[in-house]
């Protein structure tokens, strides 16, 4: 089956937007209750990384992967823009340059995570489907209005959207080329 016909569990406007752009009807669970929610019937779809199925064991209820790459989990670091502003230059560069070191290292290990996320839910029966790339572009492109609303959003508390934006897709293809 395919998310347009189910019930997807949601825990913000992202994912609501998300489930609504699939054609799911979104359900507010919370992440501790998606376990008994799929055995009540309440949802019969979710997303969420692969590391999560497996560690909260909703691989037990749902036999069906389908693997989207709808989404990256980015770990930030984050520090107070004063406080970092005012170190000397050198200080920013070292601060930066190991923050980028963090990220690619993080990186590796989330995709070693997968990687036996995906080996574990294999074991277990899981019938686990490579998404094609026509099907990962129609996902982007039915995406796409949620990151327009985000941009949106974030112009109007005055936060220039499309530049984030911009710069969270350079920092991915930095870390995806291991700079």
């Amino acid at each position: 089956g395919t998310a347009s016909a189910g019930t997807f569990p949601t825990h913000t406007p992202l994912f609501v937007g998300l489930a609504r752009s699939w054609g799911a009807t979104p359900t507010a669970v919370a992440l501790a209750e998606v376990y008994t929610a799929f055995e009540s019937g309440v949802i019969n779809a979710m997303e969420a990384t692969h590391e999560t199925m497996v560690t909260s064991n909703f691989h037990e209820k749902a036999k069906f992967l389908l693997t989207t790459q709808h989404n990256h989990y980015p770990q930030p670091i984050v520090v107070n823009k004063a406080w970092f502003d005012k170190l000397p230059k050198d200080l920013q560069d070292i601060i930066s340059a190991a923050a980028r070191e963090a990220g690619a290292y993080q990186l590796t290990l989330h995709k070693a995570a997968d990687e036996k996320a995906l080996a574990t839910m294999r074991a277990a029966g899981v019938t686990i489907t490579e998404a094609s790339p026509t099907l990962i572009t129609g996902v982007r492109a039915k995406t796409a209005n949620i990151e327009t609303e985000w941009v949106k959003a974030a112009t109007a508390k005055g936060i220039d959207g499309a530049k984030v934006l911009a710069e969270f897709r350079q920092e991915l293809k930095n870390v995806a080329a291991g700079k």
